[in-house]
């Protein structure tokens, strides 16, 4: 199994809607990608704009394939210009 962490800031004016924006994210990764066993995301308790990802695959490359779905692409393009810094680390399990 590979695990995903991404440490994520945005624009604390934009939180809410990303927040949104992250649930449904989730859920079509969930839904779309067999190989996406867990897809969970928090808010920090104090940074209004600050998110915690965590997901589960099955291996490196069913995230790869994850990275190259059109529904990460579209997310992708839309929380760039928000984004302020984003943090991804890769482990095994």
């Amino acid at each position: 199994m590979y695990l995903i962490t991404v440490d994520w800031a945005v624009k604390p004016e934009h939180a809410t809607w990303f927040y949104q924006r992250l649930l449904r994210q989730a859920e079509d990764s969930l839904t779309l990608e067999r190989d996406c066993h867990r897809f969970d995301v928090a808010q920090h308790e104090t940074e209004a704009g600050r998110f915690l990802l965590y997901e589960i695959y099955t291996d490196r490359a069913a995230f790869d394939l994850h990275l190259a779905s059109d529904h990460f692409k579209a997310f992708g393009a839309e929380a760039d210009a928000i984004t302020l810094r984003k943090d991804v680390a890769g482990w095994a399990l």
